[in-house]
């Protein structure tokens, strides 16, 4: 039996609310937009001619492009381990780490290298908060989506253990 409370006229929550929920509520979707987001700043970035060359394509790669493909995983992976969702906590821990690490590097555009190196921190964290969970559902994956969980969760790993060092020479 379910026990609902009604709401009183007013109560409810206001437009920005409701599309922060329906955004929030899926690490595709919210992945997907921090990658738009990067995209377009780093657009602007680069036609203003703020952004160097490696810089630029670091963060396309790991930010622009990666993320939103991370959120794809989360989004998926749970489906073919048949387990919950992935919680709010890691991936929302992603987006605001990835969303630091933007405002660090359009910071960097501006002041220079020590703010690139704290935005390359702020990745690797975004990273490794995505990370987490796809680490612990793998072991959980079936038969039948054992190899495209492998090959997703290797191309993960992949992608994180390289990008310190593709900072180190980027940034």
């Amino acid at each position: 039996m379910c026990i609902s409370f009604p709401i009183r006229p007013g109560d409810e929550p206001g437009p920005l609310t409701r599309a922060w929920r329906r955004v929030g509520g899926s690490p595709q979707r919210l992945l997907g937009l921090l990658g738009a987001v990067y995209a377009v700043v780093l657009a602007v970035l680069a036609l203003s001619g703020l952004v160097a060359g490696p810089v630029l394509g670091f963060a396309l790669v790991y930010g622009a492009v990666g993320l939103p493909l991370v959120g794809v995983l989360l989004e998926r992976m749970p489906v073919w381990a048949n387990r919950l969702p992935v919680h709010y906590v890691w991936y929302g821990g992603a987006y605001w780490a990835g969303a630091v690490a933007l405002v660090l590097l359009a910071v960097a555009a501006l002041w220079g290298a020590p703010w690139r190196w704290a935005g390359g921190a702020f990745l690797l964290l975004a990273w490794l908060l995505a990370l987490h969970p796809l680490y612990h559902m793998r072991p959980w994956v079936g038969p039948e989506s054992a190899a495209k969980a492998r090959a997703a969760v290797f191309t993960v790993y992949a992608v994180t253990a390289s990008l310190p060092v593709a900072g180190f020479f980027a940034l």
